[in-house]
């Protein structure tokens, strides 16, 4: 009888066990896959702030770069100010883009009013000084991130050469809380992207990062429960 009644105790703890499992299981794979929802409606959201549509572009350079892989150590050795913001950093990608344009015709738009037809014969000086300019006219402005060279002529206006450079930082990682008692927050997986040329403003930026971290629970679980099983078993044999 009391065979049995050990039998009967160990299998229903057996029972709750694996029950117990299961319901922790489907709760975790509940909360990743509400996580996930959200995470999928802010990328959606985000994709409405871009200025260009991109199913409407072509890509005109794809550059592919070997990963220079390093321990942790060196990488803060290297990104010492970007681990002071970061708890941890997945990946930093550092690039420039330059963007040069040559030859462009603007042609002027018809004034609102034309000076000219106020007068038959001549144009008084007076008058020259204050509604003309002297054509051809040169005009340029160059400085660290911004070159521009034009001419001004009768009919049109030429931009003789147009270019742009920016340097960007992107860093992927947990970034540190700058709230109080920081130490005690979780840490955000954040996406940082700087620019640094002051004419720029980035209006759209959205990402998707793939959290390896976030692996299948069912395997621990049913160790465990493995587990619990053996020692049961051992139980009923002993």
């Amino acid at each position: 009888m009391k065979d049995r009644s050990k039998i009967s105790f160990l299998v229903i703890g057996l029972l709750v066990v694996s029950l117990c499992g299961v319901i922790f299981s489907q709760c975790k794979r509940n909360n990743q896959l509400q996580q996930d929802a959200e995470s999928q409606a802010n990328f959606y959201e985000a994709e409405k702030n871009q200025m260009i549509n991109r199913d409407t572009i072509q890509a005109h350079q794809i550059i592919d770069m070997k990963q220079n892989l390093i321990s942790e150590i060196s990488a803060r050795e290297v990104l010492e100010k970007e681990f002071e913001r970061f708890k941890e950093i997945q990946s930093h990608v550092r690039f420039e883009s330059y963007t040069k344009i040559e030859t462009l015709r603007v042609a002027y738009n018809d004034p609102n009013i034309n000076i000219l037809a106020d007068y038959t014969d001549y144009i008084p000086v007076d008058s020259v000084k204050k509604y003309f300019i002297q054509i051809p006219r040169e005009l340029k402005h160059d400085d660290d991130w911004f070159e521009f060279y034009g001419t001004v002529d009768q009919d049109h206006f030429m931009i003789d050469s147009l270019s742009f450079i920016n340097k960007f930082d992107v860093t992927i990682g947990k970034k540190k809380s700058d709230k109080s008692f920081a130490f005690l927050r979780k840490k955000e997986y954040t996406v940082e992207l700087v620019s640094y040329n002051p004419y720029t403003t980035v209006p759209y930026i959205n990402n998707i990062v793939v959290d390896n971290e976030k692996k299948n629970l069912s395997v621990p679980i049913a160790f465990g429960a493995g587990a619990v099983t053996m020692f049961l078993g051992f139980k009923l044999i002993q």
